[in-house]
């Protein structure tokens, strides 16, 4: 909920202040908003997020006995939880295969000619349906290194790919497995 238009260097300090004075959805609930609004700051719209936090924390209680869902649905219903949100904890709380698409992944997937889209629900769409064989042929590791390796970076310029990707994958993909069709 933090990360939405922040920095991850202002992310991280932020949660380094609020998780000492808070750890579970009950001890966070019962903290006062203006005391998390000190631990978050200087996070982009601090305020609403720590409003955002305590309201999920509530809905947390109320709805799923304290525990954070396994389930994308459910995800979304807790306020300021987005797509991208969720898909991450799926990922990261749960093991999930789930792709949170942020600016480094959609400017990637077009690069690599995964996607035309610009629209993150539709990019995360067309990442979810590449064809399995093409999974099989261990393309999608390097692929998600590459993501990781982003995503875990401070890459604040475009992403560089080695001269050997001028080709986009999936053209070279398509073009050695022919009985696949490229869909535009």
């Amino acid at each position: 909920l933090l990360s939405l238009r922040t920095q991850d260097a202002t992310t991280h300090g932020a949660c380094e202040r609020l998780f000492p004075l808070a750890r579970t959805p009950q001890a966070m609930s019962r903290l006062p908003t203006p005391v998390i609004e000190r631990a978050i700051y200087p996070v982009g719209f601090y305020r609403t997020k720590a409003q955002r936090l305590k309201e999920g924390c509530r809905t947390l209680l109320t709805r799923y006995g304290g525990r954070v869902p396994d389930d994308l649905e459910e995800l979304l219903t807790l306020k300021g939880v987005g797509r991208k949100t969720a898909n991450i904890v799926l990922g990261n709380a749960f093991g999930r295969q789930a792709i949170g698409v942020d600016t480094h992944v959609m400017r990637l997937s077009q690069r690599l000619g995964f996607t035309n889209n610009t629209n993150p629900d539709k990019i995360e769409f067309d990442l979810n349906n590449i064809p399995e064989e093409f999974k099989k042929r261990k393309v999608i590791k390097p692929i998600k290194f590459i993501f990781d390796y982003i995503d875990s970076s401070d890459v604040k310029q475009k992403p560089y790919l080695p001269l050997f990707m001028t080709e986009s994958l999936s053209d070279y993909y398509y073009r050695r497995n022919p009985k696949f069709k490229k869909e535009i």
